[in-house]
């Protein structure tokens, strides 16, 4: 699995970020057609890796939490504490909200209890 996820890693790590972000969602769709759970997980944590990393907030907090849900989904408990920690990264940065109706300026409120700084795809 991580052979397919390392040729997106290494171009996120050049700094080409939309790129990385185009191979891993057509991983993920090559994953979801195929029910590899697993790799669709990764996948798509990946592109919100790759979101995040363009300040793309909200997309990367729906691909964190899809990514979780397939992760739990595949019975992977370790790959979901990592993108529980990319969640709480993401909401750290995430300093310019508005304020919500209850006067909170960070959705916390909107956000399942979970805790968890971003990884780097494949790691």
């Amino acid at each position: 699995m991580l052979a397919r996820l390392r040729p997106g890693a290494d171009i996120f790590g050049t700094g080409r970020y939309g790129d990385a972000a185009n191979y891993f969602e057509s991983l993920r769709r090559a994953a979801l057609a195929a029910r590899e759970d697993d790799l669709a997980s990764r996948a798509t944590g990946n592109v919100g890796g790759c979101q995040f990393a363009l300040r793309q907030y909200q997309p990367a907090l729906r691909s964190f939490l899809e990514a979780h849900r397939l992760a739990d989904q595949a019975g992977d408990a370790s790959y979901a504490a990592v993108l529980d920690v990319n969640i709480a990264s993401l909401y750290s940065e995430m300093e310019n909200w508005k304020p919500r109706r209850n006067g909170s300026k960070a959705p916390w409120n909107a956000w399942p209890a979970r805790t968890g700084a971003i990884t780097c795809p494949s790691c």
